[in-house]
């Protein structure tokens, strides 16, 4: 057998280090198959670099397929949310001008606005200003007034009107006048002050007046007193509560919660119907009270049996201020006895819905309740299907 030549040795052993993957172990068996049996070149060399050629092969193929190194996730910093900060007074309720007087000026207040001890505010001239505070007290400010707000149990009245309602919690709250204290536990008033000086009325409950003098006067329910350059006068009777709370019941008859409280001011208005002395007086102020004193009326003609009199002027009453909440009611005053209540329930109908009754007034007058009725029920059915 001839001896290869260099080159034909080089080209198989190129040929056998071609099928090289990457593992020095497997690398080194294919090269030892794959060369020539007749003369073999020294092993030692070509184990040294197969081995280095798996290396290098592995090496490369882990850069390759080695995923991107990603950089931890930062740690968010938990903070925590800003804490609501509840404001110790609350504007419950206001309408036309109600601001609070600032450094920077006067700022013009809404429902809902929190406000803080030792601020000052006040009313425009149709303003009004409902505010609650700690302790269940609420102030009420009519129109042109200002208050400070001193602190929780206090407050200071420069000018105007304001109710005081403290209707429970501890201690006395105290409303300082230009004359004076009015001190009180539990119960409603009203006090008033101008350049004539300060009037002082306790609606419900009891309430104490302590002038700069120290000398004290207290009132009942229903109590009223005078106060001018620091001296009481004698204590009277206020009568009904309608004059000093008349400004606000058309806030608290829309409010869900207040509406209670109005309708109650509006009834005994109704109740005022029976004293001649103040009568006219208080007819006047039911027609103004418009929708409320409409639904006090309905329900004391209802409710009221035993003074005829009293209900057939609160039937003729309600006739001239009813609007649609109070068809209720006169539904029923077309059925009543009284043929004029009967016909004023009629003429009141009709004029609210605009739908006749198809009957003139000596029908409404003469006719039998059992005709009466019949036309009653055809007239309903139209009123309700239009």
């Amino acid at each position: 057998m001839t001896e290869p030549r260099q080159d034909e040795l080089d080209r198989e052993l190129r040929d056998a280090l071609e099928p090289l993957r990457g593992d020095p172990v497997d690398d080194w068996a294919r090269v030892l198959d794959a060369l020539p049996t007749a003369r073999p070149r020294p092993l030692l060399p070509l184990l040294v670099g197969a081995v280095a050629a798996g290396l290098a092969v592995g090496w490369v193929a882990a850069l390759l397929t080695r995923p991107e190194p990603t950089e931890p996730p930062k740690e968010v910093a938990q903070t925590e949310p800003a804490s609501v900060v509840e404001l110790p007074v609350r504007v419950v309720a206001r309408a036309g001008e109600a601001f609070v007087e600032t450094a920077s000026g006067a700022r013009k207040l809404g429902p809902g606005e929190g406000l803080r001890f030792e601020e000052i505010v006040a009313t425009g001239g149709d303003g009004l200003l409902f505010l609650s505070l700690p302790g269940e007290v609420e102030l009420r400010l009519n129109g042109g007034t200002r208050v400070t707000l001193d602190g929780p149990r206090a407050a200071t009245l420069a000018r105007g009107q304001v109710f005081l309602g403290k209707r429970g919690g501890e201690g006395t709250f105290i409303l300082a006048t230009p004359e004076g204290e009015l001190r009180t536990e539990r119960g409603d008033a009203s006090v008033v002050a101008g350049e004539r000086g300060t009037e002082l009325v306790a609606l419900e409950g009891r309430a104490r007046f302590v002038n700069f003098a120290g000398e004290e006067v207290s009132l009942g329910a229903r109590e009223r007193v005078a106060v001018q350059d620091g001296l009481a006068g004698d204590k009277a009777m206020a009568g009904s509560r309608w004059k000093y709370v008349g400004w606000q019941v058309h806030e608290l008859a829309a409010s869900y919660d207040r509406r209670e409280e109005a309708f109650d001011y509006a009834y005994e208005l109704v109740r005022a119907l029976e004293d001649p002395t103040i009568a006219a007086d208080a007819e006047r102020e039911l027609r103004h009270a418009g929708a409320l004193g409409a639904m006090a009326l309905g329900m004391a003609a209802v409710e009221i049996r035993d003074q005829p009199k009293l209900v057939r002027r609160c039937w003729l009453l309600l006739a001239d201020v009813a609007d649609s909440m109070s068809l209720g009611y006169l539904h029923r005053g077309i059925l009543a006895e009284d043929a004029e209540v009967r016909i004023a329930s009629v003429h009141a109908i009709e004029r609210i819905t605009a739908i006749p009754s198809g009957r003139d007034e000596s029908f409404w007058r003469e006719a039998s309740e059992a005709e009466r009725f019949d036309v009653v029920q055809v007239w309903r059915k139209k009123l309700r299907s239009d």
